[in-house]
């Protein structure tokens, strides 16, 4: 009885410590080393609702709740989903996204003090489907207005011409996806740019991925809030390295 007690009180411990686990990330929501503990800006908070459910909640250095991450399976439509809802430092919904992670669609609203003003249909990578409040129909774009844009082909075109593999890294047999990060302006100027995910890519990816976005001769978009008003924000631009 005491066996099973103690195997019991192992458990428990187990699974409260991984209910408890947490990670700090920096400004772009990427996990950071040890070393870089300086780039903290939010803090993610990890649980384990059941088999089948993830619950992450993302808090800012004052601890305010900025964003909240759950992943579970839809056993309605059978398909497994990532449901996200992200906050201003008020505490107010800012958007609601939900992800299909089988096939990558996604729909996001956009709200403005608990008001719906916009929606957007993510098809695929390069088709989004977009509705503001006062237009009537919705209008197509390559990519989201809520975000940054970019010339899409002519960046696809750029790195299918121009990246190349590291050898260091390809000989070790490392491969993976670097998220360039691009500060846009109001007026659609690149203002800085560095990769999101640094802390856990290969530095030969990193600074080839970073040679790329130093290069592109293309033009930016600045985002547009819910009022049509441009504001400064974040592109993100995956580089893909695969073997083979």
């Amino acid at each position: 009885m005491k066996k099973l007690t103690f195997l019991f009180s192992l458990l428990i411990a187990s699974y409260l410590s991984y209910a408890q686990k947490t990670t700090p990330l920096n400004r772009h929501f990427y996990e950071i080393s040890k070393k870089d503990a300086d780039e903290k800006v939010y803090t993610m908070n990890e649980s384990k609702l059941s088999s089948k459910e993830m619950l992450y909640l993302i808090f800012d250095n004052q601890n305010r709740k900025i964003k909240q991450i759950k992943v579970s399976y839809n056993e309605a439509e059978k398909f497994n989903q990532e449901l996200t809802d992200t906050y201003d430092t008020a505490g107010n919904l800012v958007s609601q996204t939900l992800l299909n992670l089988d096939n990558q669609k996604s729909l996001t609203l956009y709200f403005d003090k608990g008001v719906k003003k916009g929606q957007v249909i993510r098809h695929n990578y390069d088709r989004y489907e977009i509705w503001r409040e006062g237009t009537p129909e919705p209008y197509e774009l390559p990519y989201s207005d809520f975000l940054p844009g970019y010339e899409v082909e002519k960046w696809k075109a750029f790195v299918a011409k121009n990246l190349t593999y590291p050898m260091a890294a390809r000989q070790s047999g490392i491969s993976g996806t670097v998220f360039l990060a691009l500060l846009i302006s109001e007026s659609g100027q690149l203002l800085e740019y560095e990769v999101a995910n640094e802390a856990i890519m290969d530095k030969n990816l990193v600074k080839e991925a970073l040679r790329m976005v130093k290069e592109f001769k293309g033009n930016f978009n600045p985002a547009l809030d819910v009022d049509r008003q441009s504001v400064k924000a974040w592109l993100y631009l995956p580089i893909s390295f695969k073997l083979g």
